[in-house]
């Protein structure tokens, strides 16, 4: 509780040394945690944390790991290494515990979310494509879908024209502009579409 209270308190500093001597607090209070109390995972993720906040993104990692080996269904650990591994510019590493995480709990939407939006930044965007249309077709009513779906399109689109493939980049263009048409149809006070 202690190591939360100080992480909060660094967060809303605006005194870069105050925040900084905040940080380091919180990090003394995890120590303490992880020598006190090692078999609880929330003293792992507390290091974890202050050691990300640090900027000490593989220590953070290993720390996580403790944690998920005490804990393997903790949500908090798995956002803190998929964090440093972003990080660090790791997406490999990311989107396998990404993966990890989804299979390990499919009942989090999060992980899911986050599993196809690293696929649009770093993998094939047009495996994305029948989650996001499944996702707009159950919820019809929610403008964010449509906004992700047309999103998705034009990544597919993008990544077509970059591979010199125009005919088929063209398509998936013509599918971008009318999602947004019949999404600014639906949804006429939504300026975004």
């Amino acid at each position: 509780r202690a190591d939360d209270l100080a992480m909060a308190q660094a967060a809303t500093d605006t005194d870069k040394d105050k925040a900084l001597a905040d940080v380091n607090h919180a990090h003394e209070v995890a120590v303490k945690l992880t020598h006190d109390y090692p078999v609880y995972a929330k003293s792992w993720v507390c290091m974890g944390q202050t050691l990300q906040s640090l900027g000490q993104y593989q220590d953070a990692i290993s720390a996580y790991q403790e944690a998920k080996a005490r804990q393997p269904e903790n949500v908090e650990t798995y956002q803190g290494i998929i964090e440093c591994y972003y990080a660090l510019n790791q997406p490999t590493d990311a989107g396998k515990t990404i993966a990890e995480a989804v299979d390990r709990m499919p009942m989090y939407p999060g992980f899911k979310e986050l599993q196809m939006e690293h696929e649009m930044k770093y993998g094939n965007p047009e495996k994305v494509v029948a989650d996001r249309e499944k996702i707009a077709a159950d919820a019809p009513d929610v403008a964010q879908n449509w906004k992700q779906l047309a999103a998705t399109y034009e990544s597919v689109a993008l990544t077509k024209a970059a591979a010199g493939k125009k005919s088929d980049a063209d398509a998936w263009f013509e599918k971008t502009r009318s999602t947004l048409a019949q999404a600014a149809q639906k949804f006429p006070n939504d300026l975004s579409f």
